[in-house]
């Protein structure tokens, strides 16, 4: 397993927080400017305007701040998205690359995910329609890793399949028919060899798409009473021997408050977290988290590969 270097870390985190806190204070003081700008044209336009109106001054005013208020908040939205963008950039820029660095992966900014990777993987749950933006990559002797923020959608365009070139997909573009149907973080690791064995570990009582071979096992001193296990021959069951795979599991769930789903088969291992705010901007405690629970996948992947290399799972 990777060791996580605490000084670097606090540094990290304090850089981030640093940067987040300025964002958000010139976001603040921004907003306070609109506010100030608003209101003074408000008052100008009634000062200047209102002996026209006579007895009708007060539904003169009455109509401008009617009139100000979407404006003021057409021009807040343009300012939050705009320091929101930023501090999404910083966390990218200072935390996720000090991540990637800290477990000796790369940093992708432009993602790597594409949708043919994960078609026959149940955790796609029907989507036909991916986006990932930015992305952890690299290798180790057992397994190379990708690690990237994903969302997975349904296009009702039957079309979309039979497409060779799908702009919405280069632009990051949602049709408003399209159908979020996933919206968190992927960790794909591809072995050397490949799995006879197939196990899909999911929520405690979650609905599967495209398992119908895989079967709920339902009688082991081993289970989880936070997860079902699905597999497609009893002898897969011996993972569950290793207690710290559905442990590794339960604290990613904790860390990043979201479901989180596991898929080995052939020679992939795809561990998913449905929360869509893990590759963004988040307080340094949930940042840690983040940290710990990468490196928990990480040692999940591991494990795998060593009970492949004892016999334990085909």
């Amino acid at each position: 397993m990777y060791q996580i270097s605490r000084p670097g870390m606090i540094m990290s985190l304090v850089s981030y927080e640093l940067k987040k806190q300025k964002l958000d204070g010139a976001r603040d003081l921004a907003l306070w400017k609109v506010r100030g700008g608003v209101a003074a044209v408000v008052l100008a336009l009634f000062i200047v305007m209102r002996k026209d109106f006579g007895d009708f001054s007060f539904v003169f005013l009455l109509v401008l701040l009617a009139l100000a208020y979407p404006a003021y908040k057409y021009l807040a939205v343009r300012i939050s998205r705009k320091f929101e963008t930023l501090s999404e950039e910083a966390f990218k820029n200072e935390f996720l690359l000090w991540i990637a660095k800290e477990l000796r992966l790369t940093f992708q900014p432009f993602g790597a995910f594409l949708l043919d990777e994960i078609y026959k993987n149940p955790l796609r749950k029907e989507a036909n329609l991916c986006t990932c933006k930015h992305a952890i990559v690299g290798k180790t002797p057992e397994f190379s890793i990708k690690i990237g923020d994903i969302c997975l959608s349904r296009d009702f365009d039957k079309n979309r399949e039979d497409r060779v070139f799908e702009l919405d997909k280069i632009l990051h573009l949602k049709k408003k028919d399209d159908t979020a149907i996933f919206d968190g973080l992927f960790a794909k690791f591809d072995f050397s060899e490949t799995f006879d064995s197939q196990i899909l570990v999911v929520p405690r009582g979650e609905f599967i798409f495209g398992a119908s071979n895989l079967k709920l096992l339902k009688d082991s001193p081993h289970l989880s009473a936070s997860f079902d296990v699905y597999l497609n021959n009893l002898a897969a069951a011996a993972f569950l021997q290793n207690k710290k795979i559905l442990e590794n599991m339960q604290t990613i769930t904790v860390n990043l408050f979201g479901k989180t789903e596991l898929y080995l088969g052939e020679n992939s291992l795809v561990i998913g977290v449905e929360n869509s705010e893990i590759f963004k901007s988040a307080p340094s405690s949930q940042s840690a988290k983040l940290l710990e629970s990468l490196n928990k996948m990480i040692e999940i992947a591991k494990i795998f590969a060593y009970l492949k290399k004892l016999g334990q799972v085909e």
